[in-house]
């Protein structure tokens, strides 16, 4: 009768490590495989609510998540050596706050908003975990001028996060980026869509992991079909 609705979440999760990360070695980059690595495991827990208000015209809701992970698996660099390999982690834990609102600014008119808080730290010494960025932003609109014809435009923003310098294997920082992709589809017949998306609109320039340029800007459509 309010429109609110309760979801909450329980679970547990298995990630074994890879045949990289065991038996590959690269001398020449002085990274050494760990073949003692053993599976990371997990368990973690959500609760949340939903509200939905003007007739399901507005919508708003937030999840809290939590997860406590035992031998999580994680690059490691030895400051003196600088040899480096994978390493599990005695116990780390994720936990943080997911919100969103969404809107139907008219009939063909849809936006929304998402942004996730995330603190993920190593138990074992205090430090923040890599490559897990504490901020994370994402708007969304959607707009559909005719029946058939939809068009579409998001901004994503990840904030920093730390990470490892390939080449000195000192712990670094990643700066946060902002990605724009826009995207249409035109719906043929009940079986066929033709669609296109370009990503990363404006060719922003940034690296996942540090050392790794992430893919500029770039296009791509077809034909989707459905019986």
């Amino acid at each position: 009768a309010t429109g609110t609705t309760l979801r909450a979440s329980y679970g547990t999760a298995f990630k074994a490590p890879s045949l990289v990360d065991r038996f590959v070695d690269f001398p020449a980059f002085f990274y050494f495989a760990n073949p003692d690595l053993l599976p990371e495991r997990s368990r973690g827990w959500d609760a949340g609510f939903e509200q939905a208000l003007f007739a399901e015209r507005f919508r708003f809701g937030a999840t809290y998540f939590h997860n406590d992970i035992t031998d999580l698996i994680q690059f490691y660099s030895d400051p003196v050596t600088f040899m480096s390999t994978v390493i599990n982690v005695g116990e780390a834990r994720t936990q943080g706050v997911e919100v969103f609102a969404s809107a139907d600014l008219a009939e063909n008119v849809r936006v929304r908003a998402d942004y996730t808080f995330t603190d993920a730290i190593d138990l074992a010494t205090g430090d923040e975990l890599a490559r897990r960025p504490r901020n994370k932003f994402t708007m969304s609109a959607g707009w559909r001028p005719t029946e058939p014809l939809l068009l579409s435009a998001s901004l994503l923003y990840i904030g920093e996060s730390q990470d490892f310098d390939r080449v000195t294997f000192a712990q670094t920082t990643l700066p946060g980026y902002t990605v724009v992709n826009v995207a249409a589809e035109y719906a043929i017949n009940d079986n066929a869509t033709l669609y296109g998306r370009i990503d990363n609109l404006f060719d922003k320039h940034y690296e996942v992991p540090a050392g790794f340029e992430a893919t500029g800007i770039g296009g791509y459509g077809g034909l989707r079909f459905k019986y």
